[in-house]
């Protein structure tokens, strides 16, 4: 080592002030600060000494992420090994070619396997952040004649732990230039940024390219292979659903499909205890985020709700399902963007902690919340530590009247009294929600069949449909169920009643759906005149509820629609237009042989074409909610939805 120490030194009048390098000094600085400790020390008092320094604070960071490196790795492989094993899948490329030198054999029971392939994935998106993101930091240290610091150590190591291992490389070079560019070099560089470099990266990224970073088919890193994360699971059909692929115990290991090092609660836990006993991460912000989630949770479990299962969704998983875990111990907790006053840091972590579970529960089109609540957090941190200066300064419950904490102070106050106001009106109203659920599902169906009139009640119009309940598996009505009480979408959630859709078969990417359906007949004595189906699919946001009503010939649509979703407003939000929905009346559903035949184009159907009555309009800038209708469309007018029960209707007709 003394020979590199010599070495350094010979180099150094070149880069100091004078030399022909003196504007790479910053770069030699670092270089020479990463080997050794700096030389300078104080020559008069007062003196402090402190064993800790910014370099020590990221290289804590680091050791204490050094468990979440391993399960991105290792968890990484396991789900794609276990993948191809199911599928037959193999590894193509240079992956395949240096796992194969390297003798992997894609075997999920062995530790290597999982590992090396694990690393083939994760090890390119740590270089590629590195790099680009080190190449950003040097040159504004470079232009401002500033030195190098460690800062991006940290940020350099979160990024690749949240994002999926199928992201395209070039997309991790640009989201982590947005979060060194624009999330701090912009306001000053370390220790200058309100926001988390590494955050704002992925928050660019999941609202600039989300295909590539939600959805279904990112996160396990096998060709072909759609499988959604247990949270997202959950947002569809509650406990049941994650239970039936994942226990507690596997989401807690973090054995299961997510962002490469956010999945295991327990790498977290190793995390959060290096953080806090060297003191470097502040347990009150962990404790207080952990606090103002569990606080939420447990108000939404028991308001509860029929229609959003993850109302019910218990404490204990939202902790081990996402990015809670992580985001509580390595995100919160970043001494920069966080609150600073320790009184501040209980205020900014429960903010954190409710405003992720508000997310996730209460919003269908972000299953998960962390990364939006932390931001959130971020920007009002700055507002949090000058509330609790000004009360302290003021001398507590002594403020002025017009003072601003006094104001604040009045003001967090009435929101709170405002909260518990609505949510107890909220319990208090809850059955008449539901009769107005009834009402609004009912008018739904009559818009689906063009026979709502606007001004007649809606009971009025209802008693010429009738509703009835079909077994999907025999294509039969059961008696089984009331009909006018019938949920499917609650039956989905059902062990009992649901069937869970093998991934080759699910075209509408829905996981699970109910074994029996409600469907609504428009009858003209002993002769049927439309039949309305309910359908739902995932959309680019989120799942997609509506109605198809065909006409007595079950084949020709007579009207189409949804109405609850969580698409984008002027893309995928068009669904809604009426001249969208206009279209597909008189569209056809079948080809020759009972073949579903029709689906949603990219741009506009030529109406000279011979298949014109197959195809329906796409929609602009919105293309993966349009392939999400064309998909769902599929799926339910196909074997495995209704075409079973349409056959035997064609054959047998509608028996009382």
């Amino acid at each position: 080592m003394k020979a590199l120490r010599d070495m350094l030194d010979k180099l150094h009048p070149h880069f100091s002030k004078g030399g022909k390098l003196e504007r790479f000094y910053g770069l030699y600085e670092a270089a020479d600060s990463f080997l050794y400790t700096p030389g300078e020390v104080t020559g008069s008092a007062p003196h402090v000494r402190d064993a800790m320094d910014l370099k020590r604070v990221m290289i804590t960071v680091v050791i204490a992420l050094l468990p979440c490196f391993f399960m991105a790795m290792w968890n990484t492989g396991y789900q794609a090994n276990s993948a191809m094993q199911a599928t037959g899948g193999t590894i193509s490329g240079w992956r395949g070619d240096l796992l194969g030198m390297l003798g992997y054999s894609a075997n999920p029971d062995l530790f290597w396997d999982n590992l090396l392939l694990g690393a083939s994935w994760f090890i390119p998106i740590y270089l590629v952040t590195n790099i680009v993101g080190g190449m950003w930091e040097a040159l504004f240290s470079i232009i401002r004649g500033h030195d190098l610091n460690e800062g991006f150590l940290v940020t350099g190591s979160l990024f690749p732990l949240i994002c999926p291992p199928t992201m395209p490389l070039w997309q991790v070079a640009l989201g982590i230039s947005f979060g060194v560019v624009i999330g701090k070099e912009i306001f000053g560089g370390t220790g200058k940024n309100f926001l988390n470099p590494a955050l704002a990266g992925r928050a660019f990224l999941f609202f600039a390219y989300p295909a590539q970073i939600s959805g279904d088919k990112v996160w396990v890193a096998a060709d072909g292979f759609s499988g959604a994360t247990a949270l997202a699971r959950a947002a569809e059909g509650g406990v049941a659903a994650v239970t039936h692929t994942v226990s507690w115990l596997d989401a807690f290991l973090g054995t299961m499909p997510g962002s490469m090092g956010e999945t295991s609660t327990l790498a977290c836990l190793f995390g959060a205890a290096v953080l806090i006993i060297t003191g470097v991460g502040s347990w009150r912000i962990m404790l207080s985020t952990l606090l103002g989630g569990g606080a939420l949770v447990l108000l939404f479990n028991s308001v509860g709700s029929t229609t959003n299962p993850m109302f019910a969704l218990g404490p204990q998983w939202h902790l081990v399902l996402g990015g809670f875990a992580f985001g509580l111990v390595f995100m919160t907790t970043d001494p920069v963007s966080g609150a600073m006053t320790e009184e501040g840091k209980w205020i900014y972590g429960f903010l954190i902690g409710a405003m992720c579970i508000l997310i996730r529960v209460v919003n269908p089109a972000f299953p998960e919340g962390m990364m939006l609540a932390i931001l959130f957090g971020n920007v009002f941190a700055p507002l949090i530590d000058q509330l609790v200066l000004k009360f302290i300064s003021s001398g507590g419950c002594g403020m002025s009247k017009d003072s601003t904490g006094r104001v604040l102070i009045v003001a967090f106050l009435l929101c709170i009294v405002c909260s518990i106001l609505v949510s107890a009106a909220a319990v208090g109203l809850n059955a008449r929600q539901e009769k107005n659920k009834s009402e609004e599902k009912r008018k739904n169906i009559l818009q689906a069949a063009n026979l709502y009139e606007a001004g007649v009640p809606i009971d009025e119009q209802f008693n010429k449909i009738e509703p009835r309940v079909v077994d999907l598996q025999t294509g039969q009505f059961t008696d089984r169920f009331d009909p006018t009480t019938f949920d499917s979408r609650v039956a989905a959630r059902d062990p009992k009643l649901n069937y869970q859709i093998p991934g080759n078969e699910d075209l509408a990417g829905i996981k699970t759906r109910s074994r029996y359906k409600d469907v609504y007949l428009v009858m003209d004595g002993q002769h049927l005149q439309q039949l309305i189906l309910p359908v739902h699919g995932k959309g680019l946001w989120s799942t997609m509820y509506g109605f198809i009503a065909l006409s007595g010939d079950l084949n020709t649509v007579n009207g189409f629609g949804f109405y609850e979703h969580g698409e984008t407003p002027g893309l995928g939000g068009e669904i809604d237009n009426p001249n969208w929905k206009k279209q597909w009346r008189g569209k056809k559903i079948y080809g020759p042989g009972e073949k579903v035949k029709i689906q949603v184009i990219k741009g506009i159907v030529d109406k000279s074409d011979p298949q014109a009555e197959f195809k329906a309009d796409g929609l602009a800038g919105a293309t993966l909610t349009g392939r999400g209708v064309d998909h769902l469309l599929k799926y339910w007018m196909g074997a495995n939805g209704y075409l079973p029960f349409l056959e035997r209707l064609k054959k047998e007709g509608v028996k009382p």
